[in-house]
């Protein structure tokens, strides 16, 4: 119906035929996951991906088509032009990317993993640890976090320096805690005193610290990970809930710019203080103005095709890495520490490409994965990292065990991370194998089975 009402006020040829493509693309991202969501009863693994590259890229497309069609450029983040001839070789970009990842996912299509026999309940090897475990990663969050060296404007020498690895294995082990907890407590019905309150006390300092982070996505990941596992176990939403989150997400936003900015402009203001402060600056704005401002914000993060297609019009720009060199630590780098390893991969690229559009390296942009995968060196490098992606997660999915609880522990924290498609394609493959890893060593130490009946 889109294509049919375009053919009445678009007049460049080009942008009508980037119209009719994005109905291809259409068809390998929303439809799919609707169809997938149809026939097995759940989206796959891959299909929020594709969900995630709709909304964010796809979407945007259709919602920038009139602006292509008055202007031959169009402003990226208020500093660069991009003509529109880039259009076109964005929209193959997404259509090579897409089938790539069908391709990898219909190799695995006929591998069948052989079905457990029994049912089994999991119960705690050493739960006092596991309880001790929980508050000093609270602890050390919060020390951290206090002390400069995590959330929003951190220097770069801690993100990708000595930091690194307890950053990353903190970043795994947080969201895995969480999930495990979780997944016991509504699906697997686990219910002591100590639990439930060491439960919410984890999840509640997890969306504290999301706040004093700055960073939107530590508020918003601790919930959706124990939604997933609530929603699982038959549990359903009140509507109160419901009005009180639409709230909720529309005051985000502000209150996170608010934050930022006091925190740029006041260097001596301590965190929490600072929060207070965004909180109460947030709520003596007007209110249309305070939604306005986070509906504005909203829509610039769901607004990748415009970086996108500058970052296809710079490739032959990009030095930081090329032609899948980086690849060749993967083997060792997803474990091995920098100190050990330090020539592995920095994940410094957003501020890279951030300095390169606007001279300022102090936070970082992203062109999404797509744009990340087409910095190794065009098109042939887009399909064969969305090949080997695909491939992974297909094998992952078709592992899976649902009834198995490091399984389903797994599942959340992957599908979470598969619904943000800004992530570099290096950086999420090892950070995948170091999910799989660090969360198998948790469940092994933390958890026995004891089978109960045959299935």
């Amino acid at each position: 119906m889109f294509c049919i009402y375009s053919l009445t006020f678009i007049i460049k040829a080009e942008l009508l035929l980037g119209v009719f493509f994005g109905a291809i693309l259409l068809q390998l991202s929303l439809i799919t996951f609707i169809n997938h969501w149809y026939k097995y009863r759940q989206p796959k693994l891959l299909d929020w991906f594709r969900l995630g590259t709709f909304v964010s890229i796809i979407l945007n497309f259709y919602s920038l088509i009139s602006i292509f069609n008055l202007k031959d450029y169009i402003i990226v983040n208020k500093v660069v032009q991009v003509d529109v001839n880039m259009l076109l070789p964005t929209l193959i970009v997404l259509f090579i990317g897409l089938l790539a990842l069908n391709l990898g996912e219909f190799l695995l299509t006929n591998y069948k993993k052989p079905k457990s026999s029994v049912k089994s309940i999991y119960v705690f090897r050493h739960i006092n640890i596991f309880f001790l475990t929980t508050i000093l990663t609270i602890g050390i969050e919060g020390y951290l976090l206090l002390q400069g060296i995590t959330g929003y404007g951190v220097y770069e020498e801690y993100t990708t320096g000595t930091y690194s690895f307890l950053l990353q294995t903190l970043g795994i082990l947080t969201p895995f805690i969480l999930a495990i907890y979780s997944v016991l407590k509504f699906i697997h019905k686990y219910n002591k005193l100590s639990f439930n309150i060491l439960f919410a006390v984890f999840f509640v300092a997890q969306i504290g610290f999301g706040f004093l982070s700055g960073m939107k996505e530590e508020i918003i990941t601790p919930i959706i990970i124990v939604a997933i596992p609530y929603l699982i176990g038959g549990y359903k939403v009140p509507k109160k809930v419901i009005y009180l989150s639409v709230l909720f997400v529309v005051l985000l936003y502000p209150i996170n710019n608010n934050y930022r900015t006091i925190l740029n402009e006041s260097t001596n203001v301590d965190k929490i203080t600072a929060f207070q402060l965004s909180v109460v600056n947030t709520f003596n704005q007007d209110l249309i103005e305070s939604v306005s401002s986070g509906a504005e914000s909203y829509q610039s993060r769901f607004s990748l095709f415009p970086i996108l297609m500058y970052s296809i019009s710079i490739e032959d720009k990009w030095t930081s890495y090329k032609h899948l060199n980086r690849y060749l630590y993967l083997p060792l780098g997803w474990i091995v520490p920098r100190f050990i390893l330090p020539n592995k991969p920095i994940s410094n690229t957003g501020a890279q490409l951030n300095y390169m559009l606007t001279g300022n390296n102090k936070s970082s942009i992203t062109p999404s994965t797509y744009g990340w995968s087409f910095f190794e060196g065009g098109y042939v490098f887009v399909f064969l990292t969305f090949f080997v992606f695909g491939l992974i997660i297909s094998y992952l999915q078709q592992f899976l065990d649902m009834h198995n609880l490091y399984h389903l522990v797994l599942y959340i924290v992957v599908l979470v991370s598969l619904l943000k498609v800004e992530s570099d394609i290096y950086f999420r493959i090892s950070s995948l194998l170091q999910t799989v890893f660090i969360g198998y060593l948790v469940c092994v130490f933390f958890f026995k089975t004891k089978t109960i009946a045959k299935i």
